[in-house]
């Protein structure tokens, strides 16, 4: 039976399968950062206080400054959650210090400056390597 569909009707069917295609895809892609956010909250809200989520971008980005061999300042890291104000940012590394996620250097010296321990960037590696293999399972040729 020859084909019976225009050029024109292929070529939108062509455009509607590579939507659904690109759609299917994004759909993996935002599961695939939902899994690896409830494993990064699973593992954070264990200690007391932790339940919050910018602990992400403020641990993320010491981690980032860490593995750049650049120090960050406690005012540095103040800065990092920008919808907190520079003593709930305080607060939160006093906690995360008092959970082992980072330390600061002596009280006494100035500038102070924050560290992330290796328990914080085990997570943070093993969180973004959770979601990079969640969303290679999408990026594999069909």
């Amino acid at each position: 039976m020859p084909d019976t569909m225009s050029k024109k009707e292929q070529t939108q069917k062509a455009s509607e399968s590579e939507s659904d295609k690109v759609t299917e895809s994004v759909i993996g892609y935002i599961q695939a950062i939902e899994k690896a956010s409830m494993r990064w909250f699973d593992e954070v809200s264990k200690f007391e206080k932790m339940d919050s989520a910018y602990y992400w971008p403020l641990l993320t980005q010491i981690y980032r400054n860490d593995a750049k061999g650049r120090r960050t300042s406690l005012s540095d890291a103040e800065k990092f959650v920008p919808h907190l104000s520079a003593s709930q940012v305080r607060r939160a590394i006093t906690i995360a210090e008092e959970a082992g996620f980072v330390s600061l250097s002596d009280p006494h010296k100035r500038p102070r400056y924050v560290k992330l321990q290796p328990k914080a960037a085990s997570l943070i590696e093993d969180t973004a390597e959770f979601a990079l293999t969640e969303m290679s399972r999408f990026l594999s040729p069909d």
